[in-house]
């Protein structure tokens, strides 16, 4: 009888065990914490980890101090997507019980500069709101800007004159005053205002600004131009 007893103890003492071992799974225990790493944060910071947590503490969804089995991975990826400043965002746990958040942000390509509203265009050829933390160094338009030229043929022209060596340190800004009346103004003072006209085939038109400035000027150094007119085919035309 006593080892009947016994034997019965025993097996509550596993089950008891047991059901404190369930409730104690990983599953059920709580978040103790979140990391933000930012993969691009050498060359930019658009966005502080405070911003992050407020923007999940308003959708009701930020992990820490809630159970494992209740942190939602994929509405948090949702979420901080949709940030204007966030173009990708994952998330994991790891077995610390700590969410991962690996983050890269929304690169600019082009600044529109209207009288009611500053924006840019991004690198996805998005647009993209201005912000004091935005400090990158990219081409400036004005003037007659709709969003969809901006995020297309002007958005073409600035990568164009961001990877080219000789020209992404030459254009202060453009100003566009009709869509088919584009300037550019030139870095440094006393700089000739160059005329492109439309925007269609700027390469090979800069190619030949380009060519007057290394070589078709030297025998025109005593003739201050205030304009140089690219639209006439295989000519610069300067005008004082």
């Amino acid at each position: 009888m006593g080892r009947l007893l016994c034997v019965g103890a025993v097996a509550i003492v596993m089950m008891v065990a047991l059901s404190w071992g369930r409730k104690q799974t990983p599953r059920s225990m709580p978040c103790v914490a979140i990391e933000y790493e930012f993969r691009d944060g050498k060359q930019r910071q658009y966005v502080d980890q405070d911003e992050l947590d407020r923007l999940l503490d308003k959708e009701h969804i930020h992990p820490v101090d809630q159970p494992l089995s209740s942190v939602a991975l994929q509405r948090m990826e949702e979420t901080l997507q949709h940030h204007p400043m966030i173009r990708t965002a994952e998330c994991f746990l790891t077995p610390r019980r700590v969410v991962k958040v690996q983050l890269t942000q929304r690169v600019p390509l082009l600044q529109v500069q209207l009288p009611e509203e500053v924006y840019y265009i991004d690198t996805d050829r998005k647009k993209m709101e201005a912000r004091p933390s935005i400090t990158d160094k990219v081409l400036k338009v004005k003037g007659a800007v709709s969003e969809e030229l901006a995020g297309t043929e002007l958005a073409d022209f600035a990568q164009w004159v961001q990877q080219s060596a000789y020209w992404t340190n030459k254009i202060a800004y453009v100003e566009m005053r009709t869509p088919q009346m584009m300037y550019i103004h030139l870095t440094g003072a006393h700089q000739p205002r160059v005329i492109m006209g439309d925007i269609a085939g700027f390469d090979s038109k800069l190619a030949k600004l380009h060519t007057f400035f290394e070589h078709g000027e030297e025998a025109t150094k005593d003739k201050q131009y205030t304009e140089l007119d690219l639209r006439f085919h295989d000519q610069v035309i300067g005008r004082k």
